[in-house]
């Protein structure tokens, strides 16, 4: 059973709460699944009002898997129940810890927050009283709709570009989601295409602009799967959904831009690169975990080509159009009547192909990717042959990992300059992925 962990800061200290375990002291420790169970197990246990606001930190143990440490905000001012301590930097290197990694975790932490401020507790879902505001709001508009909450609105999960909160309803249960106004065009992207494309969205209950909520209905019982050779037949008609509607909205590209979607149309895309590259403090360059000032100067040598290669693409004859920059096999839900795909807040105006190459992004059965690549394409036959498909499909390849770059800057444009933890080194890792397409036209200019 993988066992993760919880930062739960002291209000008004640079203290966080440690309790004793067998092997010595540990920051508490749960293997529940979502936020909800979370915040309410640490609130049983040490009698502390808890909202967890993200993730900052995960390891990869070969016997334990995957495991993470979450950071929450504490708007208890009460001393914690069940033997639990709060412990500062000032105690942390005599403590004998129960796992030796969280030594790291707790310094990165202290530092971070040595001015009182927790890295993620600026987050609107941080702040105290949030979830009322949330409950309140919600209980009215399924009001609207002649439904009721049976219960209360509980977290789901949390990141810093988006809160999930979930409430059971008289029918079955609805969603709230709110985003950062990094991201603020996804209430009403998600309500717009929920009108044009009903069979394929979730049904929008109710948008509040100003705050960046969205509320949907839960969609029902459904299945997932992961694009295996083994499932990749279940994807081909959900890669042909995915084309028919942007063959539908290559016609709508000026209510898309008017909605708030990103412009990352080809013609676009060599001056968002050129921005990106002149943001320098994003990349941590030259420090471990950073971009190498060597491959900065290859990015922006490589800008020229990179123009080419996006006037090539502007003249394939595809159209522009709406790109779902996250389209892959979690966004997509195998309902009992319908497939759903939602998570609609990192799309963007674009080449269409983008969104293949985001849905075969998490996709590593070679077969499968081949099937789902051909499948997709010929939704697009009466745009050329299937090789001058394929070649406009390789064209894109630095183009889209551009966008996906702009993607991650857009979702973590709401922690400002101070990015904790995981979270510093995203950029950097993001734009790594155009350097191979650099080197390879610098050695082709020497050879």
């Amino acid at each position: 059973m993988t066992v993760n962990y919880s930062i739960i800061p002291r209000r008004g200290t640079g203290e966080v709460l440690l309790v004793r375990e067998p092997g010595g002291w540990s920051l508490p420790g749960h293997s529940l699944p979502g936020a909800a169970e979370i915040n309410a197990d640490l609130a049983r246990r040490f009698g502390l009002e808890v909202v967890l606001t993200g993730f900052v930190q995960q390891f990869v143990d070969e016997d334990r898997g995957l495991w993470f440490v979450f950071a929450h905000e504490n708007a208890s001012t009460a001393e914690p129940a069940g033997g639990a301590r709060w412990v500062g930097p000032a105690e942390l290197a005599g403590l004998d810890l129960a796992e030796p990694r969280l030594r790291a975790v707790l310094a990165e932490w202290f530092a971070e927050t040595s001015d009182g401020v927790s890295p993620l507790g600026h987050l609107p879902w941080a702040r105290a009283g949030w979830l009322d505001e949330v409950d309140a709001w919600v209980r009215e508009r399924l009001a609207g709709h002649g439904l009721t909450a049976t219960g209360r609105v509980e977290q789901s999960h949390s990141q810093p570009w988006s809160c999930v909160s979930r409430v059971a309803t008289s029918t079955g249960a609805a969603y709230l989601k709110a985003v950062p106004a990094s991201l603020d065009h996804e209430p009403r992207l998600t309500a717009a295409l929920a009108d044009w494309f009903p069979e394929t969205l979730p049904r929008v209950l109710a948008v509040d602009e100003a705050r960046h909520w969205l509320l949907t209905e839960d969609v029902g019982p459904f299945d997932e799967y992961v694009a295996t050779a083994e499932h990749a037949a279940r994807f081909e008609p959900v890669l042909a959904t995915v084309a028919a509607m942007q063959r539908d909205t290559a016609t709508r590209t000026g209510d898309l831009l008017a909605l708030g979607c990103p412009d990352r149309r080809p013609a676009a895309l060599p001056g968002l690169f050129a921005d990106l590259l002149a943001d320098t403090g994003q990349f941590l360059i030259g420090q471990d975990g950073g971009l190498t000032a060597q491959d900065h100067d290859r990015l922006v040598a490589y800008l020229p080509a990179f123009e080419r290669t996006c006037a090539l693409l502007a003249d394939a004859g595809l159209p522009d159009t709406l790109h779902h920059d996250d389209c892959g096999a979690g966004n997509i839900a195998f309902a009992r009547t319908r497939t759903v795909i939602f998570d609609w807040g990192e799309s963007a105006v674009a080449h269409p192909f983008f969104s293949l190459r985001a849905f075969l992004r998490d996709v590593g059965d070679e077969r499968a990717r081949d099937r789902l690549r051909t499948a997709y394409l010929r939704e697009w036959g009466d745009h050329g042959s299937p090789e001058r498909l394929a070649g406009t499909y390789e064209l894109t390849a630095a183009p889209a990992a551009l966008c996906r770059a702009l993607s991650w800057r857009a979702a973590l444009a709401a922690l400002g300059e101070r990015r904790p933890f995981v979270y510093r080194y995203v950029m950097a890792r993001a734009v790594r992925q155009l350097v191979p397409f650099a080197v390879e036209l610098s050695e082709g200019v020497r050879a």
